[in-house]
Order: C-alpha cells, then sequence, then structure tokens
C-alpha cells in the first residue's frame, strides 16, 4: 500500500488495487413450463389439504360462540329466577294477554317470521321491561348465533339481518302451551325437581326457516305422530346448541336425516319425524310427561 502526496502537501489516502470483475455475460437460467406446472399442481394440493381444515376450524370456533351465547342466555334466566322469588322469566308468546287484554310480558317479543320488522328489532330482545334479560346481559348479539346468516325482506324492499336465532322451552314459564294437559308446567324454579327428568332444555338453537315468536314447541298425538314445530338448527356442521337448567350448554349431534333441511328462506311448516332419534331426545329434555298420554310416556 502506498500514499502519495499532492504538490500541495496534503497527503492522499493510501492506493489500492482493485479487485478483478468477471463482467462476463451469463445468461440467467428461468423456471421451465414443466417445472412451473409442478409447483402450481403442489400448491393445488397443499389448497385442496388445507381449505377443509381451515373451513373446518371456523365452523368449530362459530358452534363455539353460539355456545357461550347460550351460556350467558341461560346465566341471565338463572340470574332472574333468583331475583325474582323462584319465578322463572316469562316465557309468553305474543297471543296472550291479561283480562285487560294486555299482553303478558315475555324474554323476547315479536314475530322473527320472515318479512315481520319484528324480527329486526333490538329493542325486542335486550329493551328493559318486565320479563327481559336484558339488565343481566351486555349485548343484543348473545340471541344471534353468528352462523345464522338469514336475511327478512321488509315491505320497503330491503333485506336485513335478524336479531334472534334461540327460542325457549315452551313448557316453562308460559301456561301456552300443555296439549289436553299431557305434559307438565314449569313456572318455578322449584318445579323443575319435581317429577321425572329433574333436568330441561332452557334454550335451543332453531333453524332459520322455522323460528317465529318466544317458544320452541314440539307436537305429537296419538300413534304414529311426531313433529318438531320448530325445527332445530343444524348449522353447525350437523350439529346443534342448546342449554339446560342446570346452566350448562352443549354442542348436540343429531343423527336423523329429516332434521337436516336445508335454508330455503321461506316460512317452514311442521317438520314428521316419527321414530326419530332426535325429536325423542329433545322431547325428553323439553317435557315432563304427567303419564296421561300412553303413547308418550317415557
Amino acid at each position: 500500500m502506498k500514499t502519495t502526496r499532492h504538490s500541495s502537501g496534503a497527503v492522499r489516502a493510501p492506493l489500492q488495487n482493485a479487485a478483478v470483475t468477471d463482467r462476463r455475460y451469463r445468461p440467467i437460467r428461468g423456471f421451465t413450463l414443466i417445472e412451473l406446472l409442478v409447483v402450481l399442481a403442489i400448491i393445488a394440493i397443499l389448497a385442496g389439504l388445507l381449505l377443509p381444515a381451515l373451513a373446518r376450524a371456523k365452523q368449530k370456533a362459530l358452534a363455539i360462540v353460539c355456545l357461550s351465547n347460550l351460556k350467558q342466555l341461560t346465566l341471565a334466566w338463572d340470574m332472574y329466577g333468583h331475583d325474582n322469588n323462584d319465578w322463572l322469566v316469562p316465557n309468553n308468546p305474543p297471543t296472550m294477554f291479561d283480562a285487560q287484554g294486555k299482553k303478558l310480558p315475555t324474554w323476547a317479543w315479536g314475530d322473527m317470521r320472515y318479512g315481520n320488522p319484528d324480527g329486526t328489532n333490538i329493542d325486542y330482545v335486550i329493551g328493559q321491561r318486565e320479563g327481559s334479560l336484558g339488565p343481566y346481559l351486555k349485548t343484543y348479539q348473545v340471541f344471534k348465533c353468528p352462523s345464522d346468516k338469514s336475511l327478512t325482506t321488509l315491505s320497503n324492499g330491503i333485506s336485513y339481518p335478524r336479531v334472534r336465532s334461540y327460542s325457549m322451552n315452551g313448557n316453562m314459564g308460559s301456561i301456552s302451551h300443555s296439549p289436553q294437559g299431557l305434559t307438565a308446567i314449569v313456572l318455578k324454579r322449584s318445579d323443575i325437581v319435581i317429577g321425572p327428568r329433574p333436568e330441561l332444555c332452557v334454550f335451543l338453537d332453531i333453524h332459520e326457516d322455522y323460528i317465529d315468536d318466544c317458544q320452541y314447541t314440539l307436537s305429537w298425538g296419538g300413534f304414529g305422530y311426531e313433529s318438531f314445530f320448530n325445527l332445530p338448527a343444524s348449522r353447525h356442521g350437523g350439529s346443534g346448541v342448546l342449554s339446560f337448567t342446570d346452566g350448562r350448554a352443549e354442542i348436540h349431534r343429531w343423527k336423523d336425516p329429516r332434521t337436516f333441511l336445508p335454508v330455503k328462506g321461506i316460512q317452514g311448516v311442521p317438520v314428521a319425524v316419527f321414530g326419530s332419534q332426535d325429536w325423542r331426545y329433545v322431547y325428553q329434555l323439553t317435557t315432563k310427561d304427567l303419564g296421561m298420554d300412553p303413547t308418550h310416556n317415557w
């Protein structure tokens, strides 16, 4: 290494030998068409393996949110009983009135059927009134299953999401449903433990085409007739969600193909399902048979 001195006396920076660079042209080799096709095929295979798994994971996550919703609703239901001298949350449909012609109180007002503006009214589920669960809940969103994407089209031609997916046991909190007096009505917490089946269903996730008022009900009569008036939802991969009087909730896998009906966007009619395991499962969690109906005394 050498330094040089300028005529002005300043010392120049040391000189270095420059590196020799090979600047000869070398063509860059790209992918061939076959190689690109192989890469794309691998990506397609991986996507085919991963996407169904991601879809199932999302479906399961939504089912867990639905499960959490029902747990919160059932906790609110339980707290209401403690705060109201053992009386359960009122569960009266809109067709029930007192002697003065006033509608009886209920936890959820309105008719959720397609085309009815009641189904879009948040106040009908969370509003502060007699029988409301609103004081015990922080948000109206717990009344709606996150997988329920159904819309209701109102008279203005605009479609809106509905505010509720769940209904309460029709034999609980109301005297409106007791076919021929064959099933027990549960009005107080102390009624729950009386008779057979000390544990009952409180809330049930309802199929989009079968939800209407605040109650879910079953129908049966004589030999050979059993039907879902309000069909349970099966939107969680063939499973539904329901909660119980002890505060727990479960994701239940349905077994009968007659329970799995597609969403059509029109109000459904009762589904005849005689002999269905699913119907009998819900029946035993919904009613306390009084022993007067020999066809369903179990």
